[in-house]
């Protein structure tokens, strides 16, 4: 992801769309279910379980 960032910041002209909206459909969803569980799991330590 941070590879991504760097060449969406800094080389915009060269980034091709389809592999950016590729990525916006496979891997987010996937990142976001892994913070959903980080924050349940933090969400846990607080409550005590």
């Amino acid at each position: 992801m941070a590879g991504l960032r760097n060449r969406v910041t800094h080389v915009y002209f060269d980034v091709d769309i389809n592999i950016i909206w590729d990525i916006v459909h496979s891997e987010l969803p996937i990142l976001r279910n892994q913070i959903q569980e980080i924050i349940e799991e933090i969400d846990d330590c607080i409550s005590g379980n």
